[in-house]
């Protein structure tokens, strides 16, 4: 699919799970077991909690300020028992949108807010690529959304992990911040 300023007059930005603590510094003491039995190593991990705090929070939040100077919606997705993060700071009309399983289709009010605004058009950033961010995008491709991936505004826990999660959602385009910035 070729990106067209068309496909933001009919659009929202989808901001999905953006940590709110600083970057985690991974150790042998503090390491998940699940990431242990999935054979990640703690320098893919600290490789990527680096991606998201130098890489992929940086590109979301210039894709949010674009959003907002034309005016477009933006909807920031989080797990029910965390908050978005000061620095994305939604303001008034923004929708957050509290979730309770990874995809927030079925365990939120994602429908109804996105009924509201009215998009056929979904950007999305955030993360987990093989989790939150890739089950979501999932479900609104089902839905008959069209969702474009911002991979350098994505992440995952590890960075082995975070391209094949892009891949295995079958998105409608994936494309970079600054090809949107400049539509």
């Amino acid at each position: 699919m070729a990106l067209t300023a068309e496909l933001l007059k009919d659009a929202a930005l989808l901001v999905i799970d953006f940590p709110d603590q600083p970057r985690k510094i991974w150790t042998a003491d503090n390491i998940l077991p699940v990431y242990v039995e999935e054979g990640f190593g703690l320098d893919e991990l600290n490789d990527a909690q680096r991606h998201i705090h130098e890489v992929a929070m940086p590109n979301a939040l210039k894709l949010t300020a674009g959003f907002r100077r034309r005016h477009l919606p933006c909807v920031f997705v989080h797990w029910e028992d965390r908050k978005v993060p000061p620095a994305f700071a939604p303001r008034d009309g923004e929708a957050v949108v509290g979730k309770t399983a990874m995809d927030a289709f079925g365990s939120s009010r994602i429908e109804q807010v996105l009924a509201e605004i009215g998009p056929r058009v979904l950007w999305a950033c955030g993360g987990h690529t093989k989790g939150c961010l890739g089950e979501t995008a999932s479900s609104a491709l089902r839905r008959g959304y069209i969702v474009i991936c911002v991979r350098d505004a994505t992440f995952d826990c590890s960075q082995r992990r975070w391209p094949t999660g892009i891949d295995a959602v079958g998105y409608s385009a994936v494309c970079d911040s600054a090809d949107v910035l400049a539509l």
